[in-house]
């Protein structure tokens, strides 16, 4: 698989006793389901994970979400001023049941005003 762009962001699953943390860098939809497919839910669980692509609508799907079944997610945003996380992603991640926290706030789960 060639990878370009977004795409070629390192993906990385880390475990430290009891707890694990998926980190996505920038990788879309399809990137998502082409690791779900080789490592399967267990081997993408995760308690904390990196909400790929600073919460950008062409990353952390549904599809991802279920099967990371994760806790926190943690959303990088360093543009203030264009924030770029998208109220789609924000559902999703609490359709979940998990919490989030965003950079440039600092209060979990509200928005940046």
């Amino acid at each position: 698989m060639e990878l370009s762009g977004n795409n070629d962001s390192i993906a990385l699953r880390l475990t430290f006793g009891d707890v694990s943390y998926v980190t996505m860098g920038d990788g879309e939809y399809f990137i998502e389901r082409y690791i779900v497919d080789e490592y399967g839910r267990s081997g993408v669980r995760a308690d904390l994970f990196q909400v790929a692509h600073h919460a950008s609508d062409d990353a952390t799907s549904a599809f991802w979400l279920d099967n990371l079944s994760p806790r926190i997610g943690l959303i990088s945003n360093a543009m203030a001023e264009a924030p770029l996380e998208k109220e789609i992603v924000l559902n999703g991640i609490r359709s979940v049941d998990a919490d989030y926290f965003v950079t440039d706030r600092i209060f979990p789960n509200t928005p940046p005003w």
